[in-house]
C-alpha cells in the first residue's frame, strides 16, 4: 500500500488544487443565491421620451412598437414651435415585487 505524503506532491498538482479550491469558494455565493433567484422581472411599463428638433420642448409617452432612439417622428409636431419631434430616450419602469410572508 502506497501513501501520498504532502512532500511527494509536485508544485503543479498543488497549484491546480489551490485553483480548484479558489474556484469553488468564488462560485459558492452564486450557487446559494441561485435557489432564491426568481425569473427575470418583466418591465411594467415602457416609455419613450420625445424631444423637439428645434426648441427645448420634451414629453414622455408610452412606448410604441417601432420606436428607437433617434427616430424622427413625421406625424408628431412640437406644440411650441411646430417643428418635428424625435425619440430622445426609451426607458422601462419595473414594479417592486414584495415578498409575501406566510403566517402560521
Amino acid at each position: 500500500m502506497s501513501s501520498i505524503y504532502l512532500t511527494q506532491i509536485d508544485f503543479g498538482t498543488l497549484l491546480l488544487l489551490i485553483l480548484i479550491i479558489m474556484l469553488v469558494i468564488s462560485l459558492l455565493p452564486n450557487l446559494l443565491k441561485g435557489e432564491e433567484k426568481e425569473k427575470r422581472q418583466q418591465p411594467t411599463k415602457i416609455y419613450s421620451v420625445l424631444s423637439c428638433l428645434e426648441c427645448d420642448y420634451s414629453e414622455t409617452r408610452e412606448f410604441v412598437p417601432g420606436d428607437y432612439v433617434g427616430k424622427i417622428l413625421e406625424n408628431r409636431k412640437c406644440p411650441k414651435c411646430d417643428s418635428l419631434m424625435y425619440v430622445k430616450a426609451i426607458y422601462a419602469v419595473y414594479e417592486e415585487k414584495t415578498k409575501e410572508k406566510v403566517r402560521i
